[in-house]
């Protein structure tokens, strides 16, 4: 890890663009790896990879710096959402009571691919039960909610998901999902199509 974190200054301390460019793709790569195997397995490398992108919060480079915020934010969340986007904040007090979200759809979504929602999840990113273990996903159901129509219709004007009570205060993030062949995917364009948030 040492050596890489002097080969990554040396580079980003440099003119070259194409050199800090590589450097930058490294370090990505090294933190999407850690991830993915587990921080615990990584401590020196998560070391050294906040090291750098702190140090790149002063870089001459606006999108160095950007660059390095976003993966600061990825590194501190333990997850890679806000690779795709930057995540919306809300502040919420829970109880001991699940806790519904509702998102509402756009006026006409068409949400006839989503069925009944079976096809899609929210996938819900937070602290586990036991207090020393690492956070971890949890995917739970989402429902179309509908209202009737004069025409006596039932018109789609929310997804649903009822989220069991939280085991731990601390940072929750969540995204909705959909289902192909049993496996979750990334972030659908298509579902954020439909959402009015």
């Amino acid at each position: 890890a040492r050596a890489k974190y002097e080969k990554w200054v040396l580079a980003l301390a440099g003119v070259d663009d194409a050199a800090a460019a590589e450097a930058m793709a490294e370090i990505e790569g090294e933190l999407l790896s850690a991830q993915q195997s587990g921080y615990s397995a990584n401590l020196e490398m998560i070391s050294v990879l906040e090291s750098v992108l702190v140090c790149l919060l002063a870089h001459h480079s606006d999108d160095i710096r950007e660059t390095a915020i976003v993966l600061l934010n990825v590194l501190y969340d333990g997850h890679d959402l806000q690779m795709h986007e930057s995540l919306t904040v809300q502040i919420a007090t829970v109880d001991e009571d699940p806790l519904v979200i509702k998102i509402p759809l756009r006026e006409n979504s068409d949400v006839s691919q989503l069925g009944n929602g079976s096809g899609l999840h929210l996938r819900l990113f937070g602290p586990s039960k036991e207090l020393h273990a690492p956070p971890r996903w949890t995917d739970h159901a989402v429902t179309v909610l509908t209202v009737p129509t004069s025409a006596g219709e039932n018109r789609p004007v929310a997804l649903s998901a009822a989220l069991p009570p939280f085991p731990r205060s601390g940072f929750y993030d969540w995204v909705l999902t959909s289902a192909d062949n049993g496996v979750i995917n990334a972030p659908d364009s298509n579902i954020k199509a439909l959402c009015d948030h």
